[in-house]
């Protein structure tokens, strides 16, 4: 008798402390993270590629 009720105690005491393992804390919402992308201005950047080409050209016509 005392075997039987002391098996069922453990039975109930380990479906009780895993039913509650998360705990009772509010849980813990994550930050939104708000991510903007900056556009360069794409004048500067084409103007330097033609830049470069063209002193290609000028280094390559004068040799």
């Amino acid at each position: 008798m005392i075997k039987s009720s002391c098996i069922a105690v453990a039975v109930s005491v380990s479906f009780a402390v895993s039913a509650s393992a998360g705990g009772m804390s509010e849980p813990i919402m994550e930050p939104v993270i708000v991510v903007q992308e900056v556009k360069g201005t794409t004048d500067t950047s084409g103007l330097l590629q033609w830049f470069i080409l063209a002193t290609v050209i000028v280094a390559a016509t004068t040799n």
